[in-house]
C-alpha cells in the first residue's frame, strides 16, 4: 500500500515509510476512516492520500493522535477520518429548499457551499427536503435518506495532488450475497469488544 502525506494546505511532504498497522474502516452512510500506526510524525490535519486495492484513490485528514513510546522508537497511531467528512462538516448551509426535485439536483445544492462536487447519482425518482441551518455532510446524508441511496466518495490524483473530489450515490453500495454473519463461524479472525460505559438501569424525571 502507497501512503503519501501533504499539509493542512495540500502541500507535498513525502511517503510514510514504516508502517506498522492500516485499518480502513468504511458503513455505508456511516463511519469512514482510517486508522494507522507508524514512525513517521505527523501533525493535526495533514491529509493522507493513498490507493487501496482496486487502485482507487482515497483522502482522510489527521485528527486523532496517540504517541507511544516503544523499541523501534516513538510509534504513533493516528485516526483519520475521511477528508469528505472533515471537509464537508465546515461547510454552512443558511437555508435551501430542493422540494419536488431529482437526488442529483439537491445533492448539487447540498454542496454548493463546498468545493466537492456531484459524481455520479443514481436515478431514485422525484422527492424533496431541506437544509436549514446545517452542514454540508448531514445535508448529503440527508439527501441519501430521503432518496433512500448509499454515498460513496470519489478522488482523483495527479502526480502528489488532488485534483478532484466528487460525491457518488447509488441505489445500492456493493452487493448482497446472502451469507449472514455468525460469530466464530467460518471466520479466520474476529474480534469482540465490551463496552465500557455502564448500563443505566433507573432514571428519575422531574420538571
Amino acid at each position: 500500500m502507497r501512503l503519501w502525506v501533504t499539509d493542512r494546505w495540500e502541500n507535498f511532504k513525502g511517503p510514510i515509510k514504516t508502517l506498522f498497522e492500516c485499518v480502513d474502516t468504511r458503513e455505508v452512510n456511516g463511519e469512514n476512516a482510517l486508522s494507522i500506526s507508524c514512525l513517521a510524525a505527523l501533525d493535526k490535519g495533514d491529509r493522507i492520500v493513498w490507493q487501496d486495492k482496486k487502485g482507487r484513490w482515497r483522502e482522510n485528514i489527521v485528527d486523532g493522535i496517540t504517541e507511544t513510546r516503544a523499541r523501534a522508537g516513538i510509534v504513533y497511531s493516528y485516526y483519520c477520518p475521511s477528508s469528505a467528512q472533515i471537509e464537508l462538516s465546515g461547510d454552512y448551509l443558511e437555508d435551501k429548499r430542493p422540494l419536488n426535485t431529482t437526488a442529483s439536483v439537491a445533492m448539487e445544492s447540498a454542496l454548493s457551499e463546498s468545493r466537492w462536487t456531484v459524481g455520479t447519482v443514481a436515478s431514485l425518482g422525484q422527492n424533496g427536503t431541506n437544509f436549514y441551518h446545517t452542514n454540508a455532510w448531514a445535508a448529503i446524508h440527508d439527501v441519501a435518506d430521503s432518496w433512500g441511496g448509499e454515498l460513496s466518495f470519489e478522488i482523483q490524483a495527479s502526480g502528489t495532488k488532488v485534483t478532484s473530489r466528487r460525491v457518488c450515490m447509488a441505489k445500492q453500495v456493493g452487493e448482497d450475497n446472502g451469507k449472514r454473519f455468525t460469530y466464530a463461524k467460518d471466520l479466520v479472525s474476529v474480534r469482540r469488544s465490551v463496552d465500557e460505559g455502564n448500563v443505566c438501569t433507573a432514571l428519575y424525571g422531574y420538571g
